[in-house]
């Protein structure tokens, strides 16, 4: 860089024809002026601050020059140049005035002076006439002093620090800082060191040692760092021997000893302990975080569980963690449970009804007995000191036997204990008469459908007869179930045989019992077919399943499991995985008796792209070679996704050091070569190689490489080797032959590396040839290294390449048909595997009918009739076959009749959500059986369930086909379509009879149940009142009429029915009161035509305007209607006794169209002082209320009229009416 400050300076301008001028004038001047002056225009250059000085700097740094030039005399034009003597630094031109001078700096930066030494630089002007002046100053560059770089920290690792001897341990020692290279030096406590910069060592004896690694660095610094390492003998922990769950009686003493043992024969030291106990419902494993321990009523007496049992009232658990642990803290700890045990609840056997039945019946009698604990076994017996009837035996806790002839009657009594087997007992008796045949009933029943299927409703009938009136059934129906209908209806939950037995009773007392047995059928199933669309895609993947049964008792439900933690119970779900991986899922069909059956579907799910992932670079153990010896080594390695590989040195991946500039890397086949150099002394090089693939994932290993000083005046020999066979398989033996030669000398050891694990496992001075066989396939580096009687060595590595060449020989072959056998046309599924062969493998089928495949699993269908051999042939890559074959018969299908299809369902009109049980069981096939029932429930072609008994439920109401296809055992088919009526579920109608009614007596009162509705749209086509006073009324028409003649209350019932028959009831009560006295005129009525209501009479032709209240239609409480007032006591109308409780009652009506809210009624008699409110309530629009006060009149009260006030009023409106009140 050159950077130049100028000071005093004139501005130069030159042009050729006043340059010309110019210089004619100087001439004549000076040749005028050639006497006065020898010399003119000198130019000075001048240095600062000292002509002489030399300037001294470190190489690098940067140099700075002071100049100026003067001239002292006439105007002249100056160069001046500032030059090193090589390049010329800065020109500068410049016209100067006499005695005016010109300078400036310059700086010259460190790319100009790299190299120590002494420079000069120059500094000249030279005038316009060519005088010149001249300068130098010499500039001296030194060498700069190294940085001395200081060790800074020694890192330190070994692994493990602790254990049992011998204990190997693994030491690692890094150096921070200081000058390269750096040496390591361990030692490691036990008198044992080395000079390894990682090891490792075994420690044989027990005891504490202080290993020390020293880093030393090039110019002698040197810094350690220590590690403990503790060796001894390991402490194990104690055991315990596993608990099984314990059982103990309430209120008795448990106890359980704990084993313990401790394989550091410490048994005496052991210590046994508990930890806190819960209750619980379900056991926990070991290690769970909630711990427990011994019950409350137990305590833990050394290694010894000890305690009283409390009292239970049931079976009561008890969750028990205990453990053991030795002196230093190692435990062991078991689980367990404690259950505390009610003590024995005695059996129990249900009283049995005496029985009445005719001679010649054969009857069974079943006892049904039960046991509070469950586990304890019963038996039943004949009471010790009873017997029975020589006619009856006792089998499995129940009678059997044919009752005798008899003359008349004759009555056993029966007495039956059963017992558990801790001897607890119950006893129970009871009758059997036996009467003539001609005097009792015969008892006889039958049931529908007759092979009735598991859930399917089972209509019983009974065909019992008698010479009189059956009064009683008592049905059993064999599973544990009973019924005293006339005709009951019963289903079985699973199949079998059930013995029904029906007793009956006539009016004479007299029974008749008859049993029969039924045959429950249970559908098992036969096969389920489950699959997945797609089965395999990427992530994520939306996946549709299906699954499908044959067999099994309607109605089926169907749940799948995803293998991903997610459930469905749709039966064909759709399904996402979001992770790739394979799943396999899984469908489980379950019929209604709960037979099940489970079917798998393998997904895979692939990762959307493919993963790239890292090359592998197998690790490179510490190398030697000698100076001048050529260095190769092959570098292994492999990308486990066989991509594309390059080896680079670390610093190429940017990263680590470069390698030695005596080595070079093949980066295309990763081999390490070159000729060591010359040292004085051995040198150790650091080599960091890596490997990158085409997705520029990479790995990297490093070794430390050592070139050994070589004697003087020896040439070091030459590694060399060949084998034999030169392409080996696997187990064959391999033969190497060492090549090497040695100029000036003999080759005196031979080492080999025979797998490349930096180790020389074979060596010696006659090992030229060794011999060596591997196990598996691949790439194998082998080294030799040889070494000369002056010590001199070489080394070389190759690849070999072990092949698998072994012919997989075909061991069997499995070929499988289903079926093997049928009716043509036939379809058979082949399947054909094999063990053996070498891969790919073809397969041919040759079925036997002039037909071929060359699929390894197949279908095929046989169209004619005969015996066929199908053959399957498998051919591996060498061609090496296997046959297999496998025999079919396919005959003519002989002549068949189809099945006829034929069903029912219940209810007949089922409505929308109700269950609907369709039965097939009707149908019929006369030469064989049917093997499938399939049910169209909505007419749309799609088989939706298989089995005689179906029970499904329609959403929407509407006319549904229903089509049932069977099938016999011959492939034959019938179908039968029938239309089922789907109905709204039928509402209960609503009956409004009204609001409750106050009216007087002997006046007729109109009820009104108009309001009434069918809220599912049908019609109310009945009405019934019943009035509360005997008086009934019904019909078509919702109004009732009635008179009541008697004071009090009625409850009338309005009860209405819908066009269903569906029935509902509604009441209103109706209070029935004398009709108040009101004076002439005083009727609540216009009566004179002024606009105003009569409320008093003080006289018809001029009444008080006072008395009278505004009508509706006017004034300020329009919309307020008083429709009556009347006061009353038990002595009448108006007419009260002192000490009276007076009854105001009034009803309002609201006209207008809005609620009149917060009214209030109000009764005043001023005179005594007596005035009373009712609470606040609303009239709604167009609504009548009657609202009622009760008034205590003073028991002082003068006898006399007295004046009252009636009110209705809220913040808007007040109405007052006014009445006279006697009291007498």
């Amino acid at each position: 860089m050159i950077r130049q400050e100028t000071s005093t300076s004139q501005p130069r301008h030159r042009r050729d024809s006043m340059k010309q001028l110019l210089f004619s004038i100087l001439l004549v001047i000076m040749l005028i002026m050639t006497v006065q002056a020898a010399s003119a225009a000198v130019t000075y250059a001048h240095w600062q601050p000292n002509e002489t000085a030399t300037i001294t700097i470190n190489e690098g740094d940067t140099a700075a020059f002071d100049w100026y030039a003067q001239t002292n005399w006439y105007n002249l034009d100056v160069d001046v140049q500032l030059n090193d003597g090589t390049d010329t630094l800065v020109t500068y031109v410049a016209g100067l005035q006499p005695n005016n001078y010109a300078g400036g700096t310059v700086e010259v930066d460190q790319d100009d002076y790299q190299a120590p030494g002494t420079y000069t630089v120059s500094v000249w002007a030279t005038d316009i006439l060519g005088y010149q002046d001249t300068h130098t100053i010499e500039l001296v560059v030194e060498g700069r002093t190294p940085e001395d770089n200081d060790l800074i920290d020694v890192e330190v690792t070994a692994e493990p620090t602790d254990g049992e001897a011998p204990l190997e341990v693994s030491f690692t020692c890094t150096a921070v800082g200081g000058d390269a290279p750096i040496s390591y030096a361990w030692a490691f406590g036990d008198d044992t060191t080395s000079d390894e910069q990682n090891t490792t060592h075994t420690y044989t004896e027990p005891g504490a040692y202080t290993a020390m690694c020293t880093a030393t660095d090039n110019d002698g610094d040197l810094m350690s760092e220590l590690v403990v390492i503790t060796v001894g003998l390991v402490n194990k922990a104690p055991e315990m021997e596993p608990i099984d769950d314990q059982y103990v009686d309430e209120t008795t003493t448990f106890t359980y000893d704990l084993q313990v043992s401790d394989p550091d024969n410490t048994l005496d030291e052991l210590i046994c302990y508990d930890a806190e106990f819960m209750k619980v419902d379900t056991k926990h494993t070991k290690g769970a975080d909630d711990i427990k321990y011994i019950p409350d009523w137990a305590v833990l007496d050394g290694c010894t569980i000890v305690g009283e049992a409390p009292a239970v009232e049931s079976d009561e658990e008890y969750y028990v963690r205990v453990g053991v642990k030795d002196p230093e803290g190692l435990f062991d700890e078991e689980d367990f449970y404690i259950t505390v045990r009610q003590r024995n609840q005695p059996p129990t056997i249900e009283d049995v009804a005496d029985l009445t039945i005719s001679e010649g019946t054969n009857i069974t009698v079943p006892f049904t007995v039960t046991d509070a604990d469950a586990l304890d076994t019963l038996t039943c017996s004949v009471t010790s000191g009873t017997e029975l009837p020589a006619w009856l035996t006792l089998e499995d806790c129940g009678l059997a036997g044919t009752a005798p002839q008899v003359n008349g009657s004759d009555t056993s009594t029966i007495s039956i204990t059963v017992t558990d087997d801790k001897n607890a007992s119950d006893t129970m008796a009871f009758t059997i008469t036996v009467v003539d045949a001609g005097n009792g009933p015969t008892a006889d029943f039958t049931w529908s459908p007759t092979n009735p299927l598991v859930a399917e409703a089972v209509q019983f009938t009974d065909t019992s007869s008698d010479d009189g009136n059956i009064v009683s059934h008592d049905w059993t129906f064999g599973d544990g179930a009973r019924s005293d209908q006339h005709h009951p209806t019963h289903s079985y939950a699973s199949g079998g045989s059930y013995q029904v037995t029906l007793v009956v009773t006539d009016d004479d007392g007299l029974t008749g019992i008859t049993q029969q047995t039924i045959t429950v059928t249970d559908y098992d199933f036969s096969s389920i077919t489950v699959s997945a669309d797609p089965t395999t895609g990427t992530a994520p993947l939306d996946v549709n399943f299906t699954c499908s049964v044959i067999g099994g008792d309607a109605p089926l439900t169907y749940s799948w499991e995803f293998d991903d933690g997610t459930f469905s119970t749709d039966q064909n779900p759709t399904h996402t995985y979001h992770a790739v991986g394979t799943y396999t899922a899984s469908c489980l069909a379950k019929d209604v008796d709960g037979d099940t059956i489970s079917g798998p579907v393998v997904v895979y799910v692939e990762e959307t792209t493919a993963t790239n992932h890292p090359p592998i670079m197998q690790p490179l153990p510490d190398d030697e070679v000698y100076e001048g010896e050529h260095y190769t080594k092959q570098l292994l390695v492999s990308d486990p996704d066989d991509d594309p590989v390059t080896c680079y040195s670390a610093a190429d991946l940017g990263y680590g050091i470069s390698l030695p500039a005596w080595l070079s890397l093949d980066k295309d086949n990763c081999v390490l070569s070159g000729t060591a150099p010359e040292v004085t002394e051995d040198k150790v090089y650091l080599v960091e190689v890596g490997v990158e693939d085409d997705g520029g994932l990479t790995d990297s290993e490093y070794y430390y490489l050592t070139v050994k000083d070589l004697p003087a005046n020896n040439v070091p020999p030459t590694a060399d080797f060949a084998w034999d066979p030169a392409a080996p398989s696997v187990g064959e033996t391999v033969t190497f032959t060492a090549t090497a030669t040695d100029i000036d000398g003999n080759i005196v050891l031979y080492e080999w590396d025979l797998d490349d694990d930096g180790s020389y496992e074979l060596s010696g001075p006659t090992t030229d040839t060794v011999l060596r066989s591997y196990p598996s396939a691949g790439d194998v580096a082998v080294r030799l290294r040889v070494t000369d009687d002056d010590g001199a060595a070489d080394s070389v590595a190759k690849i070999i390449t072990i092949t698998d060449v072994s012919d997989h020989d075909f061991t069997d072959i499995a070929v499988a048909a289903d079926p093997i056998s049928g009716f043509a046309p036939l379809a058979v599924n082949f399947t054909c595997s094999v063990i053996g062969g070498d891969a790919p493998i073809s397969y041919a089928w040759a079925f036997g009918d002039d037909t071929t495949s060359d699929e390894q699993n197949t279908t095929h269908t046989y169209r004619t009739t005969g015996p066929f051999t199908a053959t399957c042939t498998a051919r591996d890559e060498d061609g090496d076959a296997i046959h297999g074959s496998v025999d079919i018969a396919v005959a003519a299908l002989p002549t068949n009749d189809a099945p006829v299809a034929s069903f029912s369902w219940l209810p007949v009109v089922p409505e929308t959500n109700e269950s609907v049980t369709f039965n097939a069981n009707a149908s019929t096939d006369n030469d064989g059986s049917i093997v499938l029932y399939e049910w169209d429930f909505d007419g749309d072609g799609v088989w939706d369930a298989t089995g005689v008994a179906v029970t499904i439920a329609y959403a929407a109401p509407g006319a549904y086909d229903v089509t049932l296809r069977v099938t016999d055992d011959n492939g034959a088919q019938d179908t039968e379509t029938k239309e089922v009526a789907v109905v709204k579920p039928s509402a209960l109608p609503v009956a409004e009879a009204g609001p409750d009614l106050t009216v007087y007596v002997n006046t007729l009162v109109k009820i009104d149940g108009s309001a009434s509705y069918d809220p599912d749209g049908g019609d109310i086509v009945w009405y019934h009142w019943d009035f509360g006073n005997g008086e009934i009324a019904a019909g078509v028409h919702a109004q009732g009429s009635v008179v009541y003649n008697q004071l009090g209350t009625y409850t009338v019932t309005l009860t209405v029915t819908d066009d269903e028959d569906d029935t509902v009831d509604d009441t209103v009560v109706v209070t029935v009161i004398d009709e108040p006295y009101v004076a002439k005129c005083a009727d609540g009525r216009d009566n004179d035509g002024d606009g105003l209501v009569d409320m008093a009479d003080p006289g018809c032709s001029s009444p008080d305007d006072a008395s009278e209240v505004n009508l509706v239609n006017s004034g300020p409480e329009k919309g307020l209607k008083v429709v009556s007032i009347s006061s009353y006591s038990a002595e009448g109308a108006a007419v009260a006794l002192p000490g009276d409780v007076l009854v105001v009652k009034t009803v309002l009506e609201n006209v207008l169209r809005q609620p009149l809210e917060d009214l209030r009624i109000g009764f005043a008699v001023p005179e005594l002082g007596v005035q009373q409110k009712s609470s606040q309530f609303d009239v709604q629009p167009g609504r009548r209320v009657t609202k009622q006060l009760l008034v205590y009149l003073p028991w002082d009260a003068a006898l006399g009229e007295y004046y009252t006030e009636f009110t209705v009023a809220n913040d808007e409106l007040r109405r007052s009416l006014h009445r006279s009140l006697t009291i007498k």
